[in-house]
């Protein structure tokens, strides 16, 4: 297999996105944040809280 190809499908199969709902509103929120790959996170991830939703994408290749 093409090694480009390997590395497109690694980041489709370790990449991804989550939404939450959150029922109690003493955790609403409404804040963004982005976190780059560091010793803490191992991908590159964007959250997004907008009252009882949460949107969390992140991009990662699984090289870890």
């Amino acid at each position: 297999m093409d090694d480009s190809l390997k590395t497109i499908l690694n980041y489709l199969k370790y990449s991804g996105l989550n939404i939450t709902f959150k029922f109690n509103p003493f955790h609403w929120r409404l804040s963004a944040a982005y976190f780059q790959t560091n010793e803490v996170w191992e991908q590159d991830a964007l959250i997004i809280e907008l009252f009882p939703l949460t949107v969390r994408f992140w991009i990662d290749d699984g090289s870890w």
